[in-house]
């Protein structure tokens, strides 16, 4: 960028050097001559040109830039679930651990009744909470990037361990269901994945991978009419 600004400060530096203008003025440029007349002269049309030129010096080094993934969605949630989800694991792991002499314990009671109720309360807090978790915040999609030199978007999600899975697909492989399931937004190849709408850095890349930018489905207008025509 510095290279650019050097760039277009030495195009205007000729522009006024050419145009008898004496470039060393002690005030700046653009307060001297920043006016009606600068606005309409030759003069403004050649800084123009600078501008312009250096513009697609600016984009076409852009273009030949190694392309790189943009973030274009990050989850709100997403250190909440990672908090949770790691509490849960832990918390089984310890369960596991401490089973078998919390059971050999029970086991000693005399209520039997007692034993099974405290060993099965304890096995449904490590085993069943962290499948329950799973199942809720394993469509929670809590970043989501951008490639543009492929066109694709990469969602990223946990798996029950807590690791990133890395889900990749283009806007064409998406499908929203008529009727969406619970935390579900759109589905990639089947896969269902919940984001909020809100939390989009460029609403433009929500609507693509909606579909807002296709033409409209008219199923709704074609079944009443062939409902009319029935009817008649």
């Amino acid at each position: 960028m510095d290279k650019l600004s050097r760039g277009f400060g030495s195009c205007v530096h000729n522009v006024l050097r050419l145009s008898g203008l004496n470039t060393k003025h002690s005030e700046p440029i653009w307060n001297v001559y920043i006016s009606k007349y600068f606005l309409s002269s030759r003069l403004y049309e050649n800084v123009q040109i600078c501008a312009g030129h250096v513009s697609s010096l600016h984009f076409r080094h852009s273009s030949t830039a190694p392309s790189q993934d943009l973030q274009v969605y990050h989850g709100q949630l997403t250190s909440q679930i990672r908090a949770v989800k790691l509490f849960s694991l832990t918390s089984s792991v310890g369960g596991i651990v401490a089973l078998p002499i919390l059971a050999n314990e029970a086991s000693r009671l005399d209520n039997v009744a007692l034993a099974l109720g405290i060993s099965t309360t304890l096995g449904v807090f490590t085993f069943l909470t962290p499948f329950m978790l799973h199942f809720i915040t394993k469509k929670y999609v809590t970043e989501l990037l951008y490639n543009p030199q492929t066109d694709k978007y990469t969602a990223i999600v946990y798996n029950f361990f807590l690791r990133r899975k890395l889900v990749t697909f283009h806007a064409d492989q998406v499908t929203v269901p008529d009727v969406p399931g619970i935390f579900t937004t759109f589905k990639v190849n089947g896969l269902p994945l919940f984001v909020d709408p809100s939390l989009f850095k460029e609403p433009a890349h929500y609507a693509r991978i909606m579909g807002y930018d296709k033409p409209l489905d008219y199923k709704l207008t074609k079944v009443t009419e062939d409902k009319g025509g029935t009817d008649k």
